[in-house]
């Protein structure tokens, strides 16, 4: 026998299915129920209705209005976006931004006896909009909009098949091997330092001097030096205080395992971004940031030589439609996959 209830969300939640389909969801708990969910959406695109919920037992009415909180706790998650994001980023990341995901992050937290600890602000992959918006993506180029869609499917496939996030490898092998896109200008990867000599630069007891937080920081933008990569990852003098705060913690753990000549590091920071085309850049940019505290000691006879620092990595690749390829799509796909573009972008 199946019983059949109907349960409203509230007005904002928003769809975690794609949009304007009605699809089902499955489960079979350990008490045998077999929970059916129809999910609605409204026809604005951006609303969960309702869901419908069915169980094949003769107790299951009592058991309905707890079905419906559980359902609802798990539709609920505030995603601010389409579900195609949702399908090639992280939730977390979805959710908040890099921005938020960066400025959220407490450095203090991190294990710095373990240099093997992965507790460092990560992020394989995120996306970043410019000033890209559902009205400014509508007076966009066609090739534009298609070559969002066409990328956005090849990382969900690659995400797919690797069951998880993307390394950054994988991202780059994705868009090289994407034939609807291009690279075009020389690839940024560099990497610089700001190493100290002696014991006492990054050594300090409760909050780094404001000096040294403006001299890292003046490093940190002439190494990436792109301003919207640094508004895009909210990477300010704020952040890098704590950075320099937690490199400066490092630095004293380390002391404790010198002998003789050795280095150590830890990494603070491995962030990747994907940077949506707009109206003021109309292509791809993919990059990398990755900061990390290295510290030497080098002692001869009794004399002792310290260095202690941070160390980063930039990569970046800008990507295109590639042209040759576009011109030999027929119009009507074309124009089905530019409209399809409108579900990755946030709302």
């Amino acid at each position: 026998m199946w019983f059949e209830s109907q349960c409203g969300l509230p007005s904002n939640l928003l769809g975690c299915l794609p949009i304007g389909l009605s699809q089902v969801h499955r489960s079979k708990s350990s008490s045998g129920f077999r929970i059916r969910l129809a999910l609605d959406a409204d026809p604005d695109r951006t609303t969960l209705k309702s869901l419908s919920v069915r169980a094949n037992h003769p107790g299951a009415p009592s058991l309905l209005p707890h079905t419906h909180r559980l359902c609802a706790i798990i539709m609920a998650v505030p995603v601010a976006a389409a579900v195609g994001l949702a399908q090639v980023f992280a939730p977390d990341v979805v959710q908040k931004g890099i921005a938020g995901v960066v400025s959220a992050f407490d450095f203090s937290s991190m294990n710095v006896n373990d240099s093997s600890s992965d507790d460092y602000l990560h992020c394989d992959l995120a996306p970043s909009f410019g000033k890209l918006k559902k009205e400014s993506l509508n007076a966009m180029d066609r090739e534009l909009k298609v070559m969002i869609t066409g990328t956005m499917r090849s990382l969900r496939k690659a995400r797919e098949a690797h069951s998880g996030p993307l390394e950054w490898k994988t991202v780059m092998e994705t868009l090289m091997q994407n034939t609807l896109i291009e690279p075009f200008e020389n690839e940024i990867s560099r990497s610089d330092k700001i190493i100290k000599e002696g014991t006492n630069f990054f050594k300090f007891d409760g909050s780094p001097d404001r000096s040294i937080v403006e001299e890292v920081n003046s490093w940190f933008v002439n190494f990436i030096s792109d301003q919207d990569v640094l508004e895009s990852t909210s990477i300010d003098i704020n952040v890098v205080g704590r950075i320099v705060a937690q490199t400066g913690a490092t630095v004293r753990s380390f002391e404790t395992l010198f002998y003789k000549k050795e280095q150590h590091q830890k990494t603070l920071v491995d962030i990747g971004i994907l940077r949506f085309p707009d109206i003021d850049r109309p292509y791809f940019q993919v990059y990398r940031i990755q900061l990390t505290a290295w510290s030497s000691s080098e002692r001869i006879t009794f004399v002792q030589t310290d260095k202690n620092g941070i160390i980063g990595q930039y990569n970046s690749r800008k990507f295109r439609p590639r042209k040759s390829v576009m011109d030999r799509i027929a119009g009507p796909t074309l124009d089905k996959a530019a409209e399809e573009a409108l579900e990755y972008l946030p709302k």
